[in-house]
């Protein structure tokens, strides 16, 4: 009744749909919808897994829920550790030192990467191209879906009568739950739908339902290969359908395409069913590769694009030959002499570093200066001493960001209520009050480099305007200058509505924005590549609407003659170019998409200098 035979056009289905991955990671605006690879890998698991299972049946006349879990081990933990592995190793070696892969390697090796990202409250869509694992999402919840889904079938088939029947009401249960569900969270909550494996199983289960009555439809090539035609058509279409229903139909073409094709010599040639039978290890392969040759190689982008993917290949060919097949079809006693072998070491090496990073100081300080000596980037280009922000940002010589932040409890404060460790005073003369969120932080080394300016006090807060507590302080000053940036009409608008209840011998320093790279990640690629980078100035206006904002600033300046506006903007924008990486002074003014680096504030400091004497003699 079932079919089992070796089913060529699944393979080569498996094979095209982790290319439409691959090219969605590669960043190409027409490929935006290729995520929806996964879904069609998602069908594919729950057939074959189904198809395995009932195999097996047939042949023992039973369910062994200790084969099945054996032989997925076999066939995903080698090749997972062994990859993720590599990547972990590597980013230590040549990925950015200032950020920990540490819970992205361990969730992954765990099968749980899904659950983390939803605890960490990180979205798919944003983490991706940051992430050289993010990609194990779901990895975690196929494993997941295979701890439940065997012991179903085995606790169904434990009844003698009626088998298949219960068997389909309980499969079309699940799915109609499942989606329902999902489809109510993409609403309320996108990334608990995106993650958490039950409200996926609609698309494994729905794999297994395509298995279960797979022989019951008669096959029909015009059916199937229209069906994988407009799954290509809907992947490459531009037009921005809704996301529930674009899955959905996914999900449901790739069905019909597995149970309604007949032969064709084009999608079961070998080379296809070859790259079919490599797509796990190229799945786990491809994000690292494209990740590192992202951040290292400059070149054609296409060309690059080519190169991970040939890269990408090649190594999939190896751990498919080395490690996949070697470890598939081992004997059930090799399997344990392995697991029994494997485990402790590996649970040991496991404990020994959580020890090391949460309960031992000095292990943790010795690895860290260990890892920060031998990484390229560190000792090439000084990477922790110029780009880590929330580290190198200092009020003489105490890091603002360990004390300053509302939520921070590391702090003293004097008799005037200020923190101590956020605070430069050497008299109670002019006061420099400086207030805002990390983009008013981040010129705060214009200051520290300004020795002349005697009293400094940076609280942080986001979008709070502290009247109160400044007019407090305006009774025991000389004067008070009250300091923050203006970044968007909606900070301009709080700072307007608060401004008439200051007292009235306060004066205002207002920062204007700074230019904004287009990529979160460029400035620091060209350091890393050693390449001179800029930001057109025109661009950058009309994408962020500056000119109105701008327009508004002055106005409002205009009204009030204490306001002082110190234009950040042009200062570091004189020409039509703002440069985000100067590679003959080495000097980085940017460390992601809206701050600027420590040094590249400082180069303000000259400036910000003269605009203080203008203003002192007013």
């Amino acid at each position: 009744m079932f079919e089992f035979q070796y089913k060529k056009n699944i393979q080569f289905l498996r094979g095209l749909s982790v290319i439409f991955v691959f090219l969605y990671h590669s960043n190409i605006p027409i490929f935006e919808k290729g995520y929806l690879g996964v879904d069609i890998f998602f069908v594919i698991s729950g057939f074959v897994i189904t198809q395995r299972i009932f195999q097996n049946y047939e042949i023992d006349k039973k369910i062994s829920l200790k084969n099945f879990y054996l032989k997925r081990i076999n066939r995903i933990i080698p090749n997972l550790f062994f990859i993720v592995g590599c990547t972990y190793v590597f980013y230590l070696l040549i990925g950015p030192p200032d950020l920990s892969l540490w819970n992205e390697t361990l969730s992954s090796l765990f099968g749980v990467s899904n659950i983390y990202y939803i605890f960490d409250n990180i979205s798919y869509f944003d983490n991706v191209f940051d992430n050289p694992l993010a990609h194990t999402w779901s990895l975690g919840v196929e494993e997941q879906f295979y701890l439940f889904y065997p012991l179903l079938i085995f606790l169904i088939f434990l009844s003698k009568k009626n088998r298949l029947l219960k068997l389909q009401i309980i499969f079309l249960l699940i799915f109609i739950i499942s989606l329902f569900i999902f489809k109510i969270k993409l609403e309320s909550n996108p990334s608990l739908a995106f993650f958490l494996s039950p409200l996926r199983f609609w698309e494994l289960i729905f794999g297994g339902m395509i298995f279960v009555n797979l022989h019951r439809f008669k096959k029909n090539n015009i059916i199937s290969i229209g069906s994988l035609l407009l799954i290509i058509f809907l992947i490459f279409s531009n037009y921005n359908y809704n996301y529930f229903y674009l899955n959905l139909i996914i999900v449901i073409l790739s069905g019909f395409f597995i149970t309604f094709f007949s032969k064709s010599k084009f999608i079961e040639n070998s080379t296809f069913v070859y790259f079919g039978n490599i797509s796990y290890s190229f799945y786990l392969w491809h994000l690292p590769i494209l990740f590192f040759f992202d951040l290292y190689i400059v070149n054609d982008f296409y060309l690059d694009i080519f190169l991970s993917f040939f890269l990408t290949t090649i190594l999939s060919i190896i751990t498919y030959n080395y490690i996949e097949k070697k470890f598939r079809y081992l004997k059930f006693n090799e399997i344990k002499k392995i697991i029994l072998l494997g485990t402790p070491i590996f649970l040991l090496l496991i404990v020994s570093l959580v020890y090391a990073k949460y309960y031992n100081n000095n292990i943790k300080e010795n690895l860290r200066n260990f890892v920060h000596k031998v990484n390229y980037l560190n000792y090439k280009h000084d990477w922790n001493n110029r780009v880590p922000f929330n580290k190198l940002i200092y009020l003489d010589n105490k890091r603002i960001y360990d004390h300053c932040e509302d939520r921070s409890k590391n702090f003293t404060k004097n008799l005037d209520g200020l923190k101590i460790e956020c605070l430069r005073q050497k008299n109670y003369k002019t006061l420099f009050f400086i207030e805002g969120d990390s983009h008013t932080a981040q010129f705060i080394p214009i200051f520290n480099e300004l020795k002349t300016i005697e009293n400094v006090y940076y609280k942080h807060s986001v979008y709070n305007i502290s009247v109160d507590q400044v007019n407090q302080l305006s009774n025991k000053f000389s004067e008070i200058i009250y300091v923050t940036s203006i970044d968007n009409k909606e900070k301009l608008k709080i700072i307007g509505l608060n401004y008439p209840k200051f007292n009235k011998g306060i004066k205002y320093i207002f920062f204007k924005s700074t230019p904004y790279p287009e990529n979160k990640y460029k400035p620091l690629k060209c350091l890393i590549q050693q390449i001179d980078c800029s930001i057109d100035k025109d661009k950058d206006y009309k994408k962020r609407s500056l000119d109105s904002l701008f327009n508004e600033i002055e106005n409002f300046k205009i009204r009030n003659d204490k306001i002082f506006l110190f234009d950040s903007y042009n200062i570091l924008c004189p020409e039509k170019k703002c440069v985000l990486y100067d590679k003959n002074k080495d000097l980085l003014f940017y460390r992601d998409a809206t701050h600027l680096a420590v040094e590249g504030s400082a180069t303000i400091a000259p400036k910000f200098n003269e605009f203080i004497q203008i203003l002192q003699n007013k």
